[in-house]
């Protein structure tokens, strides 16, 4: 576990009130700034908080969960005393599960400066809730929801060297990256972007006291590639929800494009390809997708898992059959995802892997293996069936928010400042 001392800006933002603890106190102290000027009232200052805790009654430290530290080990390392901790843990246990304290996560321990004990605790699992923990008799834990507003931005980017750049260059946060890829992957291949290709996008995004610590989704997407241009729309209504094309045809077909986000093709379907470890020609009847170590594998569409094992130079590999007709296989895994195993049904995009070099690998990729009716085929060079299209009667009310949101996109100046379009009306946004 990491720690530092002290109280730093960034992700210890200083919540002014949040669950009022001194609510009067601050009240008061509203009043005096007021009227100091025409009365001479005495200055008095009003304390920060975070998530309730006045920061100036405590002497702080933050910590980062290590992998493999339970809530136990956490414990000691606090300096709770070991007759509290069953206490304590037992109380957790009713607020949250214990066992989804993982390698990243931040604790924040309040100690009390006479003693340099823990007072309080705060377990941070994301940016949109806590848990303030008292470690004192009653022991008690309470779940703090932020006040996280959403507010909708709009972007453009112009392509003269990769996406990536292109983001940068736009401001544009780069996470929306696999929001992009997602939205248009029926119609684009981000593999072969190319210069002077450009996009226009209007998406979500969760603020808490102006600053980013999430997405949400697109809501609408415009990319031009030569002298096309594609349109993803977000439509939900019922049962339905997904992107569409200006036509209202979804814009998911029945299999996704690459069962990894943003990675790059390190080697192509061929029947004869000089084996990069065993330097001797014979077939690659795959795909090869490079991407760091741990990078999630998805399923290109759902299915349900025949293996899930380890076996010669495939090393670790997930098979899926879809349909009577097609199936899929991935290789090379670091390892597989919890819970999948043979007869397990998946969704499509679901992750069912990590990106490894396990078995005949020089480096970290997945390869993709692609059967039509038992025999393995290119599926880049297959015509693969298409999503079922949305249903008339949504049609009509599709059209009218179509052309709200194709007009919204077309005003978004390419190589301008950004800036926020839409600031949503204050609403608390809850994510787990």
């Amino acid at each position: 576990m990491k720690r530092s001392t002290g109280w730093g800006s960034g992700r210890l933002r200083l919540l002014l009130g949040i669950i009022g603890l001194t609510g009067t106190l601050g009240f008061t102290s509203w009043l005096v700034s007021e009227r100091q000027q025409d009365v001479g009232f005495f200055d008095v200052r009003l304390p920060n908080y975070f998530d309730g805790l006045p920061l100036e009654h405590y002497q702080v430290e933050t910590w980062t969960v290590q992998s493999n530290e339970i809530l136990g080990s956490l414990l000691n390392k606090f300096n709770v005393p070991g007759h509290q901790q069953y206490t304590i843990i037992e109380a957790c246990r009713e607020a949250f599960n214990v066992r989804s304290i993982r390698e990243g996560q931040k604790f924040y321990v309040f100690k009390d400066p006479g003693t340099c004990q823990p007072a309080w605790l705060i377990y941070e699992p994301n940016a949109y809730r806590s848990y303030r923990i008292h470690l004192h008799d009653p022991v008690r834990v309470e779940e703090i929801k932020r006040p996280v507003v959403q507010i909708v931005q709009e972007r453009a980017g112009v392509i003269e060297s990769s996406l990536w750049n292109a983001l940068i260059d736009g401001k544009i946060p780069s996470p929306l990256i696999i929001g992009l890829e997602g939205a248009l992957e029926c119609a684009v291949d981000f593999h072969h972007l190319q210069k002077g290709d450009r996009f226009r996008v209007i998406y979500e995004e969760d603020q808490l006291e102006g600053e980013r610590i999430g997405l949400g989704k697109i809501q609408a997407v415009e990319f031009t590639q030569d002298d096309s241009t594609y349109y993803a729309i977000y439509f939900s209504k019922d049962s339905i929800q997904g992107y569409y094309d200006l036509q209202g045809r979804p814009m998911r077909s029945l299999f996704l494009k690459a069962p990894v986000k943003f990675s790059r093709i390190s080697s192509h379907f061929s029947h004869s390809r000089l084996h990069p470890v065993l330097k001797v020609r014979r077939p690659h009847l795959g795909t090869d997708f490079a991407a760091p170590y741990g990078t999630e594998i998805l399923a290109t569409a759902s299915g349900t898992v025949t293996a899930a094992t380890r076996k010669g130079g495939n090393g670790i590999f997930v098979k899926i059959r879809h349909n009577s007709t097609y199936e899929t296989q991935y290789l090379h895994m670091q390892r597989i995802a919890k819970g999948i195993r043979p007869g397990v049904h998946v969704q499509q995009g679901q992750v069912i892997g990590y990106v490894g070099s396990t078995g005949l690998a020089t480096g970290p990729h997945v390869c993709y293996r692609f059967w039509k009716n038992g025999k393995q085929v290119n599926p880049r060079r297959e015509k693969l069936p298409e999503a079922k299209p949305m249903p008339g009667a949504y049609l009509p009310e599709y059209m009218v928010y179509r052309d709200q949101m194709v007009k919204a996109l077309e005003r978004i100046p390419y190589n301008t400042p950004p800036a926020p379009v839409q600031p949503a009306a204050p609403q608390e946004i809850v994510k787990p």
